[in-house]
């Protein structure tokens, strides 16, 4: 996953699409979590605000700097995604 490598500004949100090959529009529940390496990087107020499948294989995730100073995030990662499904019908 690649980050804005250029400073979100204080209080500001930037929206970014993401590829996740396996993810459907039927999908409704997605978590996601970097690994070690990302998260050790993220700037402190810099938040995960939402995540949607918005297209087959797409998941829209929105940022939120919830800081008083612009923020610049780390530009790549290794992202993991979670689908929570029904376990029945």
């Amino acid at each position: 996953m690649l980050f804005r490598s250029t400073a979100i500004a204080a209080g500001a949100s930037v929206t970014e699409n993401i590829t996740f090959t396996g993810l459907a529009t039927t999908d409704n529940n997605v978590a996601i979590r970097g690994r070690d390496a990302v998260m050790n990087a993220i700037p402190k107020g810099l938040q995960l605000v939402s995540t949607a499948v918005s297209a087959t294989n797409t998941l829209t995730v929105v940022w939120k700097n919830t800081t008083t100073a612009s923020v610049t995030p780390p530009a790549s990662g290794t992202w993991t995604a979670i689908v929570f499904g029904m376990f029945s019908k």
